[in-house]
């Protein structure tokens, strides 16, 4: 860790007059390292929330570029960022170093996958996530059952959001708590059904709290089950979510994402200025319902073979087995993320 800068002497004095953490836990978190996969809305608020508190070594892990629907919610942008269209994570690295010149940024800018998700997690203590998608929650997911690390789920749309701690061999982990993985397109996502900014922030701060007891040791203190939000009403639950005795993940420990035998997969089509997005075998999709979901989105046509959708400056062919051909891209990362945002898979 780099030696503190000159004339930063008092930075966390405040946070340090808390019984519950002092120079000793100040100590613990700047010597701590999270990974945060999704630097958007949640994403963003984490990582500026916990850099400011001095956690030591923020990873980063996002594969999209900053866009101006992004400035309402996601507080690391600026209106430069999204002209120059800038990969979120090193416009957020940018962002943070001002923020906290202390600490370690490491921007990663990929899609994260069963390929990569060992060598990129490998040395943290925690993780944090900010995705837009199930197929990389059920990924983290594996990855934290089989090497014993914890991680927070959490997720906002609308007005409501949740989080979830999940500590491998103490508490449920997320398939028990979704056991089947939804199909694409099967629930609404921030795209088609919005999201208030203000529950963001009431989410991510939810979740940095979680991870912030985890760092400094007091597990026991930690909400161990599904914490649900509504900020519009001020309405806030607790759910308990039990361990499930037959769960595929942390109880017969099959980790079919991790392989790679599950999830989405993305391949580019040669000369066609395209890629294909296959969903997890067995999908079977409702086309008329999914066509009037995505027409606020944007001209769709129907036929009954496929779902076809225009979102500037890309277009959508989405097949009952919940194929999709991304036409416009050539980048696989690209299109993952834009089949994540329109159908949430």
């Amino acid at each position: 860790m780099p030696p503190s800068p000159p004339n930063q002497n008092g930075r966390y004095d405040p946070q340090q007059r808390l019984e519950f953490l002092g120079a000793f836990g100040q100590k613990r978190l700047r010597n701590s390292r999270i990974a945060i996969v999704g630097c958007g809305a949640l994403g963003s608020h984490l990582a500026s929330t916990l850099g400011r508190m001095g956690v030591g070594c923020l990873t980063l892990i996002d594969r999209d570029f900053v866009e101006w629907s992004n400035l309402s919610r996601q507080v690391l942008f600026d209106e430069s960022d999204a002209r120059d269209s800038q990969p979120k994570v090193y416009a957020a690295a940018r962002a943070l170093t001002r923020i906290n010149s202390e600490i370690e940024i490491r921007p990663r800018a990929i899609d994260l996958d069963h390929d990569n998700i060992s060598v990129i997690l490998e040395d943290h203590d925690l993780v944090l996530d900010g995705t837009d998608n199930f197929s990389t929650r059920y990924l983290i997911n594996e990855w934290s059952q089989k090497f014993r690390v914890p991680w927070i789920h959490a997720a906002v749309l609308g007005t409501f959001g949740q989080i979830l701690p999940i500590l491998p061999g103490e508490t449920a982990c997320y398939r028990c708590f979704l056991p089947t993985p939804p199909l694409p397109g099967q629930f609404e996502t921030c795209d088609t059904a919005g999201v208030l900014g203000l529950t963001v922030a009431s989410v991510a701060a939810a979740q940095a709290c979680e991870a912030i007891k985890l760092l400094l040791g007091r597990k026991e203190e930690i909400r161990k089950g599904l914490t649900l939000l509504e900020s519009w009403q001020g309405s806030v639950q607790i759910l308990s979510v039990p361990v499930r005795p037959q769960c595929p993940t942390c109880s017969q420990h099959q980790y079919p994402f991790l392989d790679g035998t599950e999830g989405q997969t993305a391949t580019t089509l040669c000369g066609r200025n395209a890629v294909q997005v296959k969903a997890p075998k067995g999908t079977q999709l409702d086309l008329d319902q999914l066509a009037d979901r995505l027409a606020a989105l944007g001209p769709v046509k129907l036929n009954p073979f496929f779902l076809r959708v225009h979102l500037d400056p890309v277009e959508l062919s989405i097949f009952p087995d919940g194929r999709v051909l991304v036409h416009g891209t050539d980048d696989t990362g690209q299109a993952r993320n834009i089949v994540s945002r329109t159908l949430g898979s």
